[in-house]
Parts: structure tokens; C-alpha cells; sequence
């Protein structure tokens, strides 16, 4: 699961093997289609846990949550690998109860099923952005099942 500011990394890293997920980009004024919404939310949500932990990370360990200076940058893997040896032993797993396999193979069942408001838009044409008037006669007896409004 990597966010955006891997974007330059995940040819690397499926070069080596590993199945890369991320929220796809959004260029122009183009929306995301349904399949690339969903495809962020499930990376976002597995996300959570990743970001959280970084937040702990940072928070405990101060030196690594600033800019590090490049006299350190040799050393930084090491820093890191202590940080999260003491994190591992003293820290708690982040737990929530609610998440479940269950609830994760909802979540990727429906992420599969058929958006059909895109598809009655799509249909209907009502994506358009001007619509499509057409006059109507004067006597009123175009749209019989439209409700009439009276004084009462």
C-alpha cells in the first residue's frame, strides 16, 4: 500500500517482486471513474493503519519525525530499524475491533458491483450540461401524471 510520494518507486519495487497498490491520479478536471474510486478507498483504507503507526513513530521518536540532516542519512536505516524494534516491543498493535475478514471481503465485493446511478446517467444522457428543453403545449395536457396544484 503506498501513498502518492511513492509514485516514482512502484516500477522499482515490482521489478522486485512485490504487488504495488495506490490511489490512482486525478490529471485535468477528469473525474475518477467508479472502479478508481473504489480502488482509492480500498488503498486509503488500508492505509490508516500504516499512516497511524508513522504518526506514533514520529511522535516518540522525534529526531526521525523532523527533516534529518544529511550527515545522518547513512545512519538513517539503522535509526529506523531501532525506532521500530523499541516500537514493536513496547507498543500495542493497533487493533480495531469492527474490521474484520468478513467486513474486507464485503468492502472487495462491493467495490465490484455496478454503479447504477453512473449507468441511468450514462444511459439517460444526463451528464449532459445543458439540457435538452422541448416546449410544451399551452393546454397542460402533456404530462398527465404530473400533480396539479390548486389554492387548497
Amino acid at each position: 500500500m503506498l501513498d502518492r510520494g511513492y509514485r516514482d518507486a512502484v516500477l522499482f519495487l515490482e521489478n522486485l517482486g512485490m504487488n504495488t497498490k495506490m490511489p490512482p491520479f486525478v490529471v485535468g478536471n477528469r473525474r475518477l471513474t467508479t472502479e478508481e474510486a473504489n480502488s482509492a478507498r480500498i488503498a486509503t483504507k488500508g492505509r490508516w493503519r500504516v499512516e497511524s503507526r508513522n504518526g506514533h513513530f514520529k511522535t516518540i521518536f522525534k529526531f526521525l519525525g523532523n527533516t534529518v540532516s544529511n550527515t545522518h542519512a547513512v545512519s538513517l536505516g539503522d535509526f529506523n530499524r531501532i525506532g521500530g524494534a523499541i516500537n514493536n516491543k513496547y507498543r500495542l498493535a493497533i487493533v480495531v475491533p469492527e474490521e474484520t475478514e468478513d467486513l474486507a471481503r464485503e468492502i472487495l465485493l462491493r467495490a465490484q458491483t455496478v454503479n447504477v446511478v453512473q449507468a441511468r446517467v450514462e444511459q439517460d444522457q444526463l451528464h449532459w450540461r445543458h439540457g435538452q428543453w422541448m416546449r410544451l403545449p399551452a393546454d397542460g395536457n402533456a404530462l398527465p401524471d404530473f400533480p396539479l396544484i390548486t389554492e387548497e
